[in-house]
């Protein structure tokens, strides 16, 4: 019969403080004859409830709008109507859109013109990367964290990101203002998948003042809004029957292979042969890795909604190195007149895979070599991981240069790692000096 020992770790973290989430587009609006600044134009973003109205100098500005990309239309009576397309508000960044109105003597079309991004950013103190939804859309990659790899000062060792030369686990994770880092061990508690990105920021070296807890780095995520209408996609990758091996693990061609005799340590501490089919090169024992994504999102008026569900399903090169991983997230929004927008975002990242004790090693017998177990077929410790996060964000506008918004939002963690016994494996915690 065997026995699993467990651990859980249980963790709940409150966030009260939160970064920005939405950017602001300020500009003038002059004559284009005399270079004067128009008063009470008139602008408008299409397809929202924003806008502004230019002051005695001509100048306005437009706050609390979500990353992405814009049309503004400028229209006052005696001038032609213009149009400014593409316009890029990213986060906690001000984008200038300045316009001159032609005097309209006679009806005429209105002119459209594509708003250009500066190409550097003096008001900048830090360095800081941004890649939008819309170009992670056309990109190919797996996750996000490939998208993260071709950033300046990013690099990757053993499947762990490195921030200019800072070690794995010192960054900080923050999603629509919230932080989503593991409290206990560091890196990302909560990985957003790819379609849930609205607008993804790297922030390196000196960091605003809204932000701590970070040391080498700051990755800040702001989630899709839901669109009008409704929208759909899936996607399924597999490795279609490909071999598993890589060349780091040997040429298997026929002479290398780890001997089935190789000793592991039972429940009692003492040395015995392995079980059998310990021949690493049988591409029987191994597996296929699939991926499965599915997104949908909806919007009708002042509601909508955007759900992502990311499976992965990995049989490992051996039956103990099998791994599973659900990654579920949605976000809601509702517009309650011109003033309150109302969200609540729910996320949950579960894992099944095996479990490495490294950190345990000290908790086990003195010269016992803990990887022994390592070619044991079914005796692999396993760990069972969950990650769910609750958010709720409350924005009121309450002129057109303040606006108040309010969060509220909890995580709650669960980590189970369990190791058999009975069957020729080493009990950790009995094991316990």
């Amino acid at each position: 019969m065997r026995i699993l020992k467990s651990v859980i770790i249980y963790s709940t973290i409150v966030g009260l403080l939160f970064a920005g989430q939405t950017g602001k587009i300020a500009g003038t609006i002059t004559d284009s004859q005399s270079g004067g600044g128009l008063a009470g134009c008139n602008v408008l973003v299409k397809g929202t409830p924003f806008g502004a109205s230019s002051d005695a100098n001509g100048e306005y500005y437009i706050i609390n709008l979500s990353p992405g990309s814009y049309d503004l239309e400028f229209s006052m009576i005696g001038y032609a109507s213009y149009t400014a397309e593409g316009v890029s508000v990213n986060i906690d960044v001000t984008t200038p859109v300045n316009a001159a109105l032609v005097t309209e003597a006679v009806q005429m079309s209105g002119v459209s013109v594509t708003a250009e991004k500066p190409a550097i950013e003096n008001t900048l103190t830090s360095s800081k990367q941004i890649v939008s939804g819309e170009l992670m859309a056309s990109m190919a990659i797996t996750d996000v964290n490939d998208v993260i790899k071709t950033l300046p000062g990013v690099t990757e060792f053993g499947g762990k990101l490195h921030i200019r030369g800072g070690r794995s686990g010192e960054e900080m994770y923050l999603v629509d203002g919230a932080s989503v880092t593991n409290a206990v061990m560091g890196g990302e508690a909560i990985p957003v998948n790819p379609g849930m990105v609205g607008e993804l920021q790297l922030i390196t070296g000196t960091f605003n003042a809204e932000y701590g807890q970070a040391m080498s780095g700051l990755f800040n995520t702001v989630l899709k809004e839901p669109t009008d209408g409704f929208h759909a996609s899936f996607g399924f990758r597999t490795t279609l029957g490909q071999d598993y091996f890589r060349a780091d693990a040997g040429d298997f061609s026929g002479t290398d292979v780890y001997a089935e005799t190789m000793e592991i340590v039972d429940d009692q501490g003492n040395y015995t042969n392995a079980a059998e089919n310990t021949d690493y090169t049988k591409t029987v024992i191994g597996g296929e890795k699939t991926i499965m994504d599915f997104s949908a999102g909806f919007g009708s008026g002042a509601f909508g909604g955007i759900f992502s569900l990311r499976q992965l399903d990995d049989a490992g090169r051996l039956p103990g190195l099998a791994e599973d991983l659900m990654n579920v997230q949605a976000k809601f929004t509702f517009q309650l007149g011109s003033n309150l927008k109302l969200s609540a975002e729910v996320m949950n990242y579960s894992r099944n895979g095996f479990y490495d004790p490294a950190y345990d090693a000290e908790r086990m017998d003195a010269g016992m070599d803990m990887w022994q177990w390592l070619w044991a077929m079914d005796q692999y410790p396993r760990t069972e991981e969950s990650n769910t996060q609750f958010g709720v964000t409350a924005n009121y506008v309450m002129s057109p240069s303040t606006n108040i918004t309010v969060r509220a939002d909890m995580m709650m963690r669960k980590v189970e790692d369990g190791a058999k016994n009975g069957s020729g494996f080493v009990d950790f915690d009995g094991n316990a000096q």
